[in-house]
């Protein structure tokens, strides 16, 4: 206790010598040290916790939970645009349970709760409106479940019904997603979509049905399944081929510049037709008998045969024939034939050239600069950014152009440029 007693002292009698103006700047860093150890103290005993209560919000939800979150009285912040909200952390539970019992949040579009406030005297015009809203909410919400789908809408094309039925016309469907980062759907997943827009909309076939992302990918196009699921798959081939290209190009090239300071982007175009050339070759030289027939022909004309009319005359007629030389002798004709039919060998070839083939690449690379530490003319230090020189974005690009596979042949383009 004397040992404090006497610090005190000395520091009173040093404050006592002290002119005015040193005593009022000594009062002033006191207080402040004083105001700042009180706030701090007020601060992280009172200051309130908050943790998320929903997050992936779209407008619609936002309005209506934070209305309810106003009607409720309970604390709330908004984050990333209105998308994420947050309350005090020892509410959360509380107000979510209370909030799902409101049917909140709806997820995409309006369900079938439209039905639920119904007036009288609707009409139905309104009623058939409603449903197909009600309808087209429902499977938005139902699609949103999917992991890769952060939001979707749904938009169904009911043509009015007809009495002829000629005059009929076939329900249509589109479907737009909106994926999550950089995550795609697969073919069995769009299928999947697909099949539960077609069930649920009586007459709807999954030939009248387009899938469709927010980036402007066309997922599905509404032809037959076999080949609609072939350019889900090609889609998918596109996006792996560009993305492998892609890292590689930014491995490569961070190898050189640093971890982050390389950005690529690789689009290809990819040939997906499919070619079947049907050859035929004929040697003539290698000919095989394929059939042969053989034909043989005996005429007897003349000798002892009976001719001109029964009787003396044409007995004595014979008997005297016989008294010349040549008498009792006729001539045999014999003809014989051949017929061979040849095969010429014939050889049949059927290629099929394979699908996916680059019909050319485009590249564009962002390379940061260097940085050189300095001072500005008033002795303060600063940081100055250069652009990478000229001989250093074309090694970058030879870089890029080996790491592609780069054909000028095909009209491949490579574009580097240096940016902060």
């Amino acid at each position: 206790m004397a040992g404090l007693r006497d610090i005190i002292g000395q520091a009173v009698s040093t404050f006592k010598g002290f002119s005015p103006v040193q005593k009022a700047l000594v009062a002033a860093v006191a207080l402040g040290l004083v105001v700042a150890v009180l706030s701090l103290v007020l601060r992280g005993g009172g200051e309130q916790q908050y943790k998320v209560l929903y997050s992936n919000l779209t407008a619609e939800d936002a309005a209506a939970v934070v209305a309810k979150l106003k009607e409720q009285r309970v604390p709330y912040r908004l984050e990333r645009e209105g998308s994420v909200i947050s309350v005090p952390a020892e509410r959360v539970y509380e107000v979510r349970l209370a909030l799902a019992g409101e049917g909140l949040p709806r997820g995409s579009g309006v369900g079938f709760e439209i039905f639920d406030k119904q007036s009288f005297g609707t009409t139905d015009f309104v009623q058939r409106l409603n449903y197909q809203r009600a309808l087209q909410g429902e499977l938005a919400r139902t699609i949103s479940q999917f992991q890769q789908v952060q939001s979707a809408r749904v938009h169904i094309a009911e043509p009015k019904e007809s009495v002829f039925i000629e005059d009929e016309r076939p329900p249509s469907a589109s479907v737009a997603v909106k994926l999550r980062g950089r995550q795609r759907l697969g073919g069995g997943q769009i299928k999947a979509i697909v099949n539960l827009v077609a069930a649920a909309v009586p007459g709807l076939t999954p030939e009248r049905i387009t899938v469709v992302d927010t980036n402007g990918r066309l997922l599905y196009r509404g032809e037959g399944e076999e080949d609609a699921l072939v350019s889900a798959s090609q889609l998918e081939y596109r996006f792996k081929l560009e993305e492998t290209l892609r890292r590689k190009v930014e491995t490569l090239l961070e190898e050189v510049v640093g971890v982050g300071r390389a950005r690529a982007r690789v689009t290809a175009d990819i040939d997906f037709d499919r070619v079947q050339l049907t050859e035929e070759l004929f040697d003539p030289e290698g000919q095989v008998v394929r059939s042969e027939q053989l034909s043989s022909e005996e005429n007897f004309v003349g000798g002892d045969q009976a001719k001109g009319i029964p009787g003396v005359k044409g007995e004595l007629a014979t008997y005297a024939g016989k008294e010349g030389e040549n008498a009792g002798l006729g001539e045999t004709m014999r003809r014989k034939s051949t017929t061979r039919n040849y095969e010429i060998s014939k050889k049949v070839r059927q290629v099929v050239g394979a699908s996916g083939g680059i019909r050319r690449l485009s590249v564009a690379v962002m390379v940061d600069g260097t940085y050189e530490r300095g001072v500005d003319d008033g002795g303060n230090p600063v940081v100055r950014y250069q652009p990478r020189s000229k001989e250093e974005l074309a090694d970058f690009a030879k870089i890029v152009k080996n790491a592609i596979g780069y054909d000028p042949e095909r009209g491949d383009q490579v574009e580097v440029v240096s940016m902060p």
